[in-house]
């Protein structure tokens, strides 16, 4: 599926701590979907898909310090 209404980044996170403890991410890989959404570990592109589709439909999404992971 693609659209341009969604984009990526990837980061190594011990280059950027900062970004690693603003995501909380202890672990890696860990993929952080509308910075309110996030999971660990490697999966097929369905659950991508999943996480993806639950943030977009998310009413009430958690501040980017309090990632649903």
């Amino acid at each position: 599926m693609e659209s341009e209404n969604v984009t990526a980044d990837g980061v190594e996170v011990t280059g950027y701590p900062d970004v690693a403890q603003k995501y909380q991410i202890s672990s890696v890989p860990q993929t952080v979907v509308n910075e309110t959404h996030g999971f660990v570990g490697a999966g097929p592109e369905t659950m991508l898909l999943k996480h993806v589709q639950e943030a977009a439909a998310d009413p009430n999404p958690a501040p980017a310090g309090g990632l649903i992971v």
